[in-house]
């Protein structure tokens, strides 16, 4: 009477701890994958955007590089259609905030944030803020959400 018993025990054990460890294999997703996406912005989240219509706001794509490094290319459709691109961007984690950094010199950051959309509606988002003076005449600003 006992062996069944040991037996039905040393499965249930057995099926216990294997179950266990198929939970610890999951690798979380990486730094870059999370942050990587479209932004685009409005009036509400930029006022200096308030006299553009829709189709001629700016908008920022996130590529990730490795698992900590990413490229921006950020996309202006007005008065011209023009892109810039940083490549190499470093995201390190703070708490609740990610930075972005680019020759070690912050220009940026991401974090879960309250925004206004574009019809005016009040919501939660990712929101990607970034200031890069890139050289005497080119500086960038952006302030977007990703849906």
């Amino acid at each position: 009477m006992k062996t069944p018993l040991l037996s039905v025990t040393a499965l249930l054990l057995t099926s216990w701890l294997t179950g266990c460890q198929q939970t610890n294999d999951i690798e979380p997703q990486s730094l870059a994958r999370s942050v990587a996406g479209t932004y685009k912005t409005n009036a509400f989240v930029n006022p200096l955007f308030v006299e553009l219509t829709t189709g001629q706001l700016p908008q920022l794509l996130v590529k990730p590089e490795t698992d900590s490094t990413v490229t921006l290319v950020y996309t202006q459709f007005h008065p011209t259609k023009t892109a810039q691109q940083l490549s190499h961007v470093l995201l390190q984690r703070n708490g609740d905030v990610v930075t972005l950094k680019q020759a070690g010199k912050t220009i940026g950051s991401w974090q879960w944030d309250r925004i206004f959309t574009s019809n005016g509606m009040e919501t939660q988002a990712n929101v990607l803020q970034l200031t890069n003076q890139s050289g005497q005449d080119s500086s960038l600003s952006f302030t977007g959400y990703r849906d």
